[in-house]
């Protein structure tokens, strides 16, 4: 859809190199670049001189790294990063489809091989500008990163699944409204719907939606603030928090157990 980023009536491949027109769609609680690349340091140094490399200046812009050359990919040079939730090395490359990782999430598997070959392509890229060592250690970092924010996310999955299995979720996915994918099942990642669920899976969704990829494509786009503050600092303490919370569901369990009480559920309606 070429007028996402040549706007309609003018149609312009200059006005394509801004960041700006990219905002449309790559922003927002979900996938911030545009605000991970503003607080970047090579956001910084666009916002100071007014352009990028292709236009002579001295700082990479979105389609600098993302369509090297015209290339409309902006896929290439990608590892585990990407669209959604990333992707994870494993037996196979799942193209399009979703896998699951070993922490339990929903998203794209490569193999080794695949991920050797698009760094190489990233790499390449950086070299315009950086040594192949530095450019090599600071993705290396973003991969640490990503590889630790998933096994948090993993951690969160492994309590709810525990609760799912004994039934103490509030309201069990059996009585409340269908999820339209998956129906009533249980579903964290992927197709989670953000609505009618149990309180620990609405706190699971905003750790893994928002703040696990505040994490790690802030950690991509260079971007500290975004990589700690809203991405691993608010993860672990929502991490806290569905631990408590599955604690304070044990204990009540247990309560109205001892106390013969029957259990009241949330009811969504149909």
């Amino acid at each position: 859809k070429c007028d996402s980023c040549h706007t309609r009536h003018k149609f312009d491949a200059k006005e394509a190199l801004d960041p700006k027109s990219c905002g449309t769609c790559h922003m927002g609680p979900d996938h911030a670049q545009l605000e991970y690349y503003k607080s970047s340091k090579h956001g910084v140094i666009f916002n100071i001189e007014g352009k990028g490399v292709e236009e002579g200046g001295r700082t990479p812009t979105c389609v600098t790294c993302h369509m090297k050359g015209g290339n409309h990919d902006v896929s290439q040079g990608l590892t585990l990063g990407g669209a959604s939730q990333g992707k994870f090395i494993g037996n196979k490359d799942s193209g399009a489809k979703y896998s699951k990782s070993p922490n339990g999430i929903l998203m794209n598997e490569i193999t080794a091989e695949t991920y050797k070959r698009e760094r190489a392509k990233m790499v390449a890229i950086c070299m315009d500008c950086h040594s192949k060592r530095f450019a090599e250690h600071k993705l290396a970092v973003a991969d640490g990163i990503k590889i630790a924010s998933d096994a948090v996310a993993g951690e969160a999955i492994k309590v709810i699944k525990e609760l799912y299995n004994d039934g103490l979720l509030n309201p069990m996915p059996e009585d409340r409204p269908e999820n339209p994918f998956v129906g009533k099942k249980l579903m964290l990642t992927g197709h989670q719907l953000y609505e009618q669920t149990s309180g620990i899976e609405a706190l699971f969704f905003e750790l893994y939606k928002f703040d696990l990829v505040h994490a790690w494509k802030g950690a991509y786009h260079f971007s500290p603030d975004w990589t700690h503050w809203y991405g691993n600092a608010p993860m672990k303490l929502k991490l806290s928090r569905i631990k408590n919370e599955a604690n304070q569901l044990r204990r009540l369990d247990k309560l109205e157990k001892e106390l013969d009480i029957e259990a009241e559920k949330v009811d969504f309606g149909e």
